[in-house]
């Protein structure tokens, strides 16, 4: 067809035109980013922040970063090596690209604390 047909955007192509692929991937990305609420957002549309319960008795929220606490510990420790005994004793510095996740999780001690980096 040789007709003008205006300027369009991709939503008002039929979806036999379009390939499957894209419309999964549209389909994904508007999932996202209705799913996706950051906490000020959150704050904001006056939903409650809770802290996580589980993560706040695994992790310690310190000035220079997350830290993860030790675990395996507490009991059967006969059947584990020494070596495997020293490992899980000492604590561990959650890395960087992991600290937005926890600002959902732990969200008041982040807030309060300033975290931004780790060690």
């Amino acid at each position: 067809n040789t007709e003008y047909m205006g300027t369009f955007s991709p939503f008002q192509m039929s979806s036999s035109l379009l390939s499957s692929s894209l419309l999964a991937a549209a389909r994904t990305a508007a999932m996202a980013s209705s799913r996706a609420l950051s906490t000020s957002t959150a704050a904001a549309a006056g939903y409650k922040l809770k802290t996580h319960s589980g993560t706040s008795k695994r992790f310690k929220v310190k000035k220079t970063g997350i830290m993860k606490q030790g675990a395996g510990l507490s009991h059967l420790l006969v059947g584990k090596s020494r070596d495997r005994l020293r490992g899980l004793g000492s604590a561990v510095w959650v890395h960087d690209s992991d600290i937005a996740r926890f600002a959902k999780l732990l969200p008041h001690s982040l807030v309060k604390r300033g975290v931004s980096h780790s060690k």
